[in-house]
This record gives C-alpha cells, structure tokens and sequence, in this order.
C-alpha cells in the first residue's frame, strides 16, 4: 500500500479564483514551494527641496565669504527631508514543481498549464461577446466588488496562499515554465517547475500585512 507524501505546511502554494472556488486543473493538485520565500515591500520619497533650488543662494554665499571672510552655503540639513510620494504593491517571486504521481499528464500538464496561463490574455472564439482580447485578471469591477451583495463578478479575482503569507488579491505578472525532459510511457514530462512572478492589485499596507497567517492567532 502506497503513502501519500506529506508536504510541509510552510511548502504549500494554494491559489484560489473567485470567492472559494479553487482553479480548473489545480483541484487536488498540491503546488509545492521550490525555495525560500521573499517578498518585496517598498514605498517612494523625494527630498523636501531639491539642492538646485538653492544654487543661487550657495554662490552668493561663497562671493560674500571671499569679499568678507563669513560666508554661508544656503543649505540646511533640513533640505534633505523624505517626503512619502507612495508605496508600490507587494511583489514577489516563487518557484513551484509539479511531479507525476502515476499519471504525467494530470499530475503535471494540466495543473502546469493552468498556472502559465494566469498571466495571459484571453482570445474569444465568435460565439463570446466582445471583441479585441480579454485581459487578465480581474477588471476594475471586480477588484472592487466585495460580494457582499451577492455580486457574480468575482470570477477572475484571484487570490493565493504561500506558506503562512495569504494574499487576498493577486494578479500574476509572468511565469516561466521548465518541462523535465523525461517523460513518462506517454510523452509527457515527469515533471515541471514553473516560476511565478506575483503582485498584489492595491497598494501594500500594514492592514495587508496583519492578514499574514493561519487565523488562530
């Protein structure tokens, strides 16, 4: 009798799209974290007075310091001070494998192209509404839509868990697939790695942050 091999919790990818609802191909496919996890948190400042501004004022000092021996440079530290502009989204990368069980094709192909699908436009056949590409990822609408009014726009909101880290809403920026050049009876590869370029929709903040966990805390 076979053992299911059991996978760290700190080593779990879980991605999510709409309110619960888990991705087509992804259902009992365990996503495994290849590496370290790192997030980029970052936020913009600008000094309070740029040092041109006071160019002038510097070069009448240095005259005024050479006709009278005192002289003044028209700078202050002051000057210097960091004013927030704004902060950018929480970014990260990840690396995460998929390996065939008994079949390559469930195991690895279609949970692989699920993924590298996530950062790609949508091309719609003539029986869809619209025209031009679907984008990806949520709309304005759906980024903002909470459901709680029984709202059914949130199907291409997505959202992820690595590990302790749950974030709410996702979009995934670029994925770079690696195919094992073994394969099984079939053709297919035994095993793929994919890595994930991921942002949060909003802005990063110290609410974001608190979300951080499992929920017993």
């Amino acid at each position: 009798m076979s053992q299911s091999i059991r996978i760290p919790r700190g080593k779990r990818v879980q991605f999510r799209q709409g309110q619960d609802g888990p991705i087509t191909d992804l259902e009992d496919v365990d996503l495994i974290l290849e590496e370290d996890l790192t997030l980029s948190l970052s936020s913009n400042f600008s000094q309070l007075v740029g040092g041109g501004a006071n160019r002038g004022v510097s070069m009448l000092g240095q005259l005024i310091e050479k006709i009278s021996g005192f002289g003044f440079t028209g700078q202050f530290k002051q000057m210097g001070y960091q004013i927030w502009e704004g902060t950018e989204p929480l970014s990260l990368s990840i690396t995460v494998g998929f390996y065939m069980k008994t079949n390559a094709l469930k195991d690895v192909i279609r949970p692989a192209k699920a993924l590298i699908k996530l950062p790609l436009p949508n091309d719609p056949d003539d029986n869809d509404d619209g025209l031009g590409l679907q984008a990806p990822g949520p709309s304005v609408f759906e980024a903002l839509d909470d459901g709680e009014n029984g709202s059914d726009t949130l199907g291409k909101r997505l959202s992820c868990r690595i590990g302790f880290v749950n974030l709410p809403n996702v979009i995934v920026k670029q994925a770079e697939p690696t195919f094992s050049s073994e394969v099984d009876s079939n053709g297919y590869p035994i095993w793929a790695s994919i890595r994930l370029d991921i942002s949060s929709i909003f802005t990063a903040t110290t609410q974001l942050i608190d979300q951080f966990g499992y929920g017993e805390e």
